[in-house]
């Protein structure tokens, strides 16, 4: 027997609070999918079309939480990148609600872990998304520790990371741009670049200091 949703108690409340439901929720249905590939492979930003194991249970309950929840539960993206398993492989992990859909994408958080392989492995990821994110307007991405290793290569601000901006202009709807532990020699860079591709975007960064890192604590040692 079909039965009104009005004696529901949850659909008794206001739109607005509901919506504050389902975005309270969003984070806990949030699951990772790992990937791993070639450093030098090509056409990686497909991966981020996957479909993890299934859609959240929030989505199944009935059609009409299905049709308010969903832009809420599809509206963030989270994204780590670092060292495979193998010395020449990259891994790869995605976390979302169920199948991804990048048109309801709102916010991305991406961490690299550290920075290997070809730039335009990295670039690839980032056209893909703003190409098929066109609601995206937040982004944060934090930089790894590991990548200050004084032992390691030192990341080219030219070659691996300048490239990024000119594709971010491309986000018409990109409002806030938050860049986590970025190397003091970079900012001036940065903020020159932001003011050039992207003047309208509100630019937050997080400089990180050498001296407080774990690497300088072991260089001691």
């Amino acid at each position: 027997m079909a039965h009104s949703q009005d004696q529901s108690i949850f659909f008794r409340l206001p739109l607005e609070l509901r919506e504050q439901v389902y975005q309270f929720c969003q984070p806990w249905y949030m699951v990772p999918t790992r990937f791993q590939f070639s450093q030098y492979d090509k056409g990686i930003g497909g991966l981020l079309d996957h479909s993890s194991s299934g859609s959240s249970a929030l989505l199944r309950t009935c059609k009409k939480i299905k049709s308010e929840a969903e832009p809420w539960i599809h509206q963030q993206l989270a994204i780590t990148c670092g060292r495979g398993t193998e010395w020449d492989t990259i891994g790869l992990c995605i976390q979302d609600a169920g199948t991804v859909n990048l048109r309801m994408i709102k916010k991305v958080t991406m961490v690299f872990e550290i920075l290997v392989g070809e730039p335009s492995v990295i670039l690839d990821m980032m056209e893909h998304l703003v190409d098929r994110a066109p609601k995206l307007q937040a982004l944060e991405i934090t930089w790894g520790e590991a990548m200050f290793c004084p032992i390691l290569k030192p990341i080219s601000f030219e070659k691996n990371i300048k490239p990024w901006f000119p594709i971010l202009a491309k986000a018409g709807k990109l409002k806030t741009l938050k860049l986590r532990r970025v190397a003091r020699t970079w900012t001036t860079a940065i903020e020159d670049n932001v003011k050039q591709h992207n003047p309208e975007v509100n630019l937050e960064m997080e400089v990180f200091d050498i001296k407080k890192s774990m690497w300088c604590k072991w260089t001691v040692l």
